[in-house]
């Protein structure tokens, strides 16, 4: 918590106010160090006791260790991989994978020494120097793209956390704003997009809790294990990603209930101070970024539940006038630049009153 209030002064500001906003800030920045321990830095752990600890089984006589730390180590590639080809790595996406870690991802895909690790399967120690010796440059060039793929592993992570540290409070005005969006009465399609421009002004927070790490396959899973996204009409956005995360199921559940139950359940109780409504509310937008299922587990086995008087606390004098919500709405939109998405709110709203 204390670090978390060192952090408010250089950050951009909430919309919840008090111990609970504090709370919630400290919470939120607490899940940049849950997320990587249960993700990247994992897999790190993993691909070096394979490798390292694989080179040091291979002298002893022992090639099958090294064999599966080989495995391991080609998932994780593979993930990073699989985000060049969508086109999901550098600066001009929200995704924290640096161009170099993709470069560096690809080239140890498509050089993979194959050959040399079905002889390490195998067990046989000649066949193992066989394998060696037909390539050994190409083998030793591709052992040596292991300590800096690491790194570059290690810089993403920790220059993504450092940006997303300060931005964490917004996170709250953004899911108000998609809030805004959503319960607005444009059209479908209109509300898409629109909630697409919002992305735009994401927060690191957002994107890492609601975006990327819990609409990924998990470490070890499959493609059915994954979570999907619903458009405004309830059909289920694909992402493309099939190929297994770095990031386990629990990482997973925190990045889920951080965005719904830790950001977005209090913005919608501060800004409706009503708790029925809030709840109603968040529990139809938990389905709609990561579907019934979710939102279900969430409602009935929540991590991060509000005591009775953190709720007092949130809605004070009570439900707020429509009109109050609005306006509040519509400002927080404006504050982000979307002036001609509030516009066009406003004016199917004045249009529909009218009618």
């Amino acid at each position: 918590m204390l670090v978390s209030r060192g952090f408010d002064v250089v950050s951009s500001r909430g919309v919840i106010p008090g111990r609970v906003g504090a709370d919630t800030a400290a919470q939120s920045r607490w899940g940049f160090y849950i997320m990587p321990t249960n993700g990247p830095i994992e897999a790190m752990n993993r691909d070096l006791r394979g490798i390292v600890g694989g080179l040091l089984a291979l002298a002893i006589g022992k090639p099958e260790r090294l064999a599966k730390g080989l495995r391991g180590y080609w998932i994780s590639a593979e993930y990073v991989h699989e985000k060049v080809l969508h086109g999901e790595v550098g600066p001009g996406t929200d995704i924290p994978i640096v161009v170099s870690l993709g470069r560096y991802g690809s080239r140890i895909i498509e050089t993979f020494p194959e050959a040399f690790v079905q002889a390490l399967e195998s067990g046989d120690r000649r066949a193992v120097a066989r394998a060696y010796f037909e390539q050994p440059g190409g083998i030793t060039k591709w052992f040596a793209l292991y300590p800096v793929f690491s790194f570059l592993v290690l810089y993403s992570v920790a220059t993504f956390m450092w940006k997303a540290l300060r931005d964490g409070p917004d996170a709250q005005k953004y899911a108000l704003c998609e809030l805004a969006i959503v319960d607005s009465p444009l059209a479908c399609a209109d509300k898409d997009a629109a909630l697409e421009e919002l992305r735009k002004t994401a927060p690191k927070t957002i994107v890492q809790f609601e975006y990327y790490v819990p609409l990924l396959v998990p470490f070890g899973g499959t493609v059915q294990d994954k979570v999907s996204r619903r458009n405004t009409s309830g059909e289920i956005i694909d992402n493309h990603s099939v190929i297994p995360s770095v990031f386990n199921p629990r990482a997973m559940h925190v990045a889920q209930s951080l965005c719904c139950e830790v950001i977005s359940f209090r913005s919608f109780l501060w800004l409706y101070g009503d708790e029925q409504v809030a709840r109603e509310t968040h529990y139809r937008e938990t389905a709609r970024k990561f579907g019934p299922e979710v939102a279900q587990r969430i409602a009935e086995q929540p991590i991060y539940p509000l005591q009775p008087e953190q709720i007092a606390e949130l809605t004070p004098s009570g439900r707020r006038a429509p009109e109050a919500v609005a306006a509040i709405l519509d400002q927080l939109l404006r504050e982000r630049g979307l002036n001609g998405i509030a516009d066009r709110i406003s004016r199917t709203q004045n249009s529909e009153f009218r009618t």
